[in-house]
């Protein structure tokens, strides 16, 4: 595996050794896992025989803590087990030699502290061997941790059971990460250690004798009265809470993501003496998962409770001040006040571009011009900083001051101290989304070029970032009329592995195929399931070589030429292996704008005949139109769907009913009336639909009695 992987260093960033070796060898070997009962019955044996004529004092000891070898060993073979025995003798030996009034579990301590210093040295030294207060206080507690969570990992569990253990140990996993990190910060241990507690190594500290956590009297293994104080069912409760919400979000599950929030709230409101400022940190997370899904009541309440339980968490802080700046006009000054607090100690080193980006934004929102003081600041601290993604998080701030050219200018300057792709990919992507969502269509032309850019060069980035980064691109292009170019994109985003979990790219995949009238594959697209065929929106726009009148040179190569990426380029080699093969799409086509063809127009049905400019300006409208009212009647229909969603939609039906009316024609004007009827229906209100246009209103009609003989309509 080695040998792959320096062998094609080139590629290693988005395809690993193991899928090199699948390619030449297709013969697969499963060795099982061999059980703890037949480690412990090995090491036993092996030792019988090693010394079958003596009565060895370290042997016995060895032979009676057989039971830690198949716990606390990372590779479970005859040849590990033999080669630590040896390794560890010498030391066992020395230690019962010199230690004259033995205790009863004495050896076992002694036994799996030298199975814990073999197999994690470095792990051993810095926390057993310690002199350090707090490193040793801090293996104290986690004694205690593991203890709770990984003390019944001693037994094998039926084979019939095997599915559900996995389940369970990785929901046990995530809940011991979870409280692993708030045991970091209690004890005081700085934020870079990288302390890594892999599932056999916390295991084999959890089985006593323990090395630290002592009680007034020690017990042989099997029974233990070690007076462990459990946690109590409320912090138990919000943990699992928050793992469920933290779950939730990542698959774009908005009802359970906020419930799990919601309860872990309430929890903590009722029972605040029962937590303490460690869960302030994991409420902010909590906040941000409420906000996402457009929860806003619910997520100020738990801003508002993590800054009570701890009124100095500078994380807190920054996402309550984001969170008003966002969605709350009418609360810019506490704004104000708590961003003063993020740039005065002892808050102003953290995240400080995080903080500038809020402030900039909040003067943006008042109409006010940021103080040129403060922009000579962030870009100083730019040149300062060492780290690529704080250094895009600077410039992205500055966008949001509205100084482009001074954050063009820097991210010139300063990408190329960095020699490595994987650093430049960073800060060029941080950069590329802060213009992306800047409303000025040259800043947005900027961002578009940068986005290209970064597909051109797929080797520098993660492969998990690709449906993002083609996502971003693609609604760019859109808005500028490249449409067949952005399906192409939105295609191979949505069918990626991890695109199909993202609510926005399914969503925005989801309109885009109702605005090429594919119903069937709007539905998949909704349910997250694959599609295999790709459907375009035609374009009349010539892609061209740049986008923007800025030039930007391409730091993400190795300076020779390179082909500008293009989506659709037939033969493209940075296509991969996601997606189809690329079909055109059928020339496109106009209803008349009778009731009953505007009908089939909502059905997806008939041949149009050729129209009058006044029946063109109407079949436009309707074109346009009848996907969104689509779109809101599956997610009417949609159970998946929840409260949050809905809501969402009728937001984005109404910005566009106002889009709608601006031109002040007839048509558009209709269809703007059941865009907000739509909209009305999502939000749960009693609509009246007697100001609907005839034709609107048989289409509407036409539209609900097809989704419920498909199965998929709801009653309003």
């Amino acid at each position: 595996m080695t040998a792959l992987r320096e062998r094609y260093q080139e590629v290693a960033s988005f395809r690993d050794e193991y899928e090199a070796l699948e390619k030449y060898v297709q013969c697969s070997f499963h060795i099982p896992d061999i059980s703890q009962e037949q480690v412990t019955g090995f090491v036993r044996k092996l030792l019988e025989r090693m010394h079958e004529d003596e009565e060895d004092q370290v042997m016995k000891a060895i032979k009676d803590s057989a039971f830690y070898f198949p716990i606390g060993l990372k590779w479970k073979t005859p040849r590990t087990i033999k080669r630590i025995i040896n390794a560890i003798r010498p030391e066992i030996a020395h230690r019962l030699s010199t230690n004259q009034q033995i205790k009863a579990d004495e050896p076992h301590l002694i036994v799996k502290e030298q199975i814990l210093a073999y197999n994690w040295p470095l792990f051993y030294q810095d926390y057993v061997k310690t002199r350090d207060s707090r490193k040793s206080a801090f293996f104290k507690e986690l004694e205690q941790l593991c203890h709770e969570h990984y003390l019944r990992d001693s037994t094998d569990e039926p084979s019939s059971q095997s599915s559900q253990k996995t389940i369970e140990k990785r929901n046990r996993r995530a809940i011991f990460d979870f409280h692993l990190e708030n045991l970091k910060k209690r004890e005081g241990l700085p934020d870079d250690v990288n302390l890594s507690i892999p599932d056999e190594l916390a295991a084999l500290i959890a089985q006593p004798p323990y090395l630290h956590y002592q009680k007034e009297t020690r017990q042989t293994p099997g029974e233990s009265k070690y007076e462990f104080e459990p946690p109590t069912d409320r912090t138990e409760d919000f943990s699992r809470y928050y793992v469920l919400s933290e779950q939730a979000e990542k698959v774009g599950d908005s009802q359970a993501s906020v419930e799990a929030a919601a309860n872990a709230y309430s929890l903590v409101q009722n029972n605040r003496i029962a937590f303490g400022k460690s869960v302030a940190g994991q409420l902010g997370n909590l906040g941000l998962n409420a906000e996402k899904f457009k929860a806003f009541e619910l997520a100020e309440r738990i801003w508002r409770l993590a800054l009570e339980i701890d009124p100095n968490h500078a994380g807190c802080m920054q996402q309550f001040a984001d969170y008003i700046v966002d969605n709350r006009a009418d609360l810019y000054e506490e704004a104000e006040s708590i961003l003063t607090k993020l740039r005065s100690d002892p808050h102003r080193n953290h995240r400080p571009f995080f903080t500038f980006s809020i402030l900039a934004k909040l003067r943006s929102a008042q109409g006010v011009a940021l103080d040129e003081t403060v922009v000579g600041e962030v870009m100083e601290m730019v040149k300062q900083e060492s780290e690529p993604r704080q250094i895009g998080h600077g410039l992205a701030g500055l966008v949001r001051a509205n100084a482009i050219q001074q954050a063009l200018e820097l991210y010139k300057s300063e990408i190329v101290r960095f020699t490595d792709k994987s650093s430049r990919y960073t800060i060029t992507r941080v950069l590329a989304d802060a213009m992306a969502i800047r409303n000025e269509a040259e800043n947005e032309r900027i961002a578009m070029d940068l986005y290209c850019q970064i597909l051109t060069h797929l080797e520098t980035m993660d492969e998990g970032d690709l449906p993002d980064v083609m996502a971003n691109y693609a609604t760019l292009l859109d808005q500028h009329g490249y449409s067949d170019e952005a399906g192409c994109l939105r295609f191979k985003a949505y069918n990626h592995p991890n695109g199909r979990n993202q609510s926005n790219i399914k969503q925005s995949y989801y309109l885009y195929l109702m605005r090429a009238n594919r119903l069937d594959l709007a539905q998949k697209a909704l349910e997250g399931e694959p599609t295999e065929e790709m459907v375009l929106v035609p374009s009349s726009k010539v892609f061209p070589e740049k986008f923007s009148t800025i030039d930007i040179p391409d730091f993400l190569g190795d300076g020779r030429a390179s082909v500008r990426y293009r989506c659709l380029r037939k033969g493209n080699d940075q296509e991969g292996s996601i997606g189809s093969e690329h079909r055109e799409p059928p020339a496109p086509t106009a209803s008349p704008p009778t009731e009953h063809q505007a009908v089939m127009l909502a059905e997806g049905e008939g041949d149009q005949p050729s129209l009058s400019a006044a029946e063109q300006a109407e079949m436009l409208a309707l074109s346009q139109i009848v996907p969104l009212l689509q779109y809101g009647l599956v997610m009417l229909g949609n159970k998946k769907a929840g409260e949050a969603d809905r809501v969402h939609v009728a937001e984005k039906l109404e910005q566009l009913a106002k889009q709608a009316e601006m031109g002040e024609e007839l048509p558009w004007l209709e269809g703007a009336r059941a865009l907000r009827i739509m909209a009305g229906w999502l939000r749960g209100d009693v609509v009246d639909t007697a100001n609907l246009s005839p034709l609107y209103r048989e289409v509407i009609e036409r539209i609900v009695t097809k989704a419920a003989v498909n199965g998929g309509a709801t009653e309003q």
